[in-house]
């Protein structure tokens, strides 16, 4: 099922950053989330590495981890990935 959400980050950088990670031709690249503290998000891709996005507020985290994980679930998926100012849109 494809679904759109949109991700406020802390700034124009972070969702910059996030967009460029979460689908690498045309797959997700993250495959885990490592921990939430307070509006930071650390996250883990397919090559193992761990990588840090700054969301607005602890609830855009909340939010984006509920998401990313029905996409690990295979219930959701993304295909594609933009940037709207300070938001990053899956969709």
């Amino acid at each position: 099922m494809r679904s759109n959400i949109r991700i406020k980050c802390a700034d124009k950088y972070e969702a910059q950053k996030l967009c460029s990670m979460i689908l690498v031709e045309g797959d997700t690249y993250i495959v885990s989330i490592l921990n939430i503290i307070h509006n930071e998000m650390i996250i883990v891709l397919r090559d193992h590495s761990a990588h840090s996005i700054m969301l607005y507020s602890h609830m855009e985290a909340e939010k984006l981890a509920a998401h990313m994980q029905y996409v690990f679930d295979g219930v959701h998926y993304i295909s594609d990935a933009d940037i709207i100012d300070d938001d990053t849109v899956l969709i």
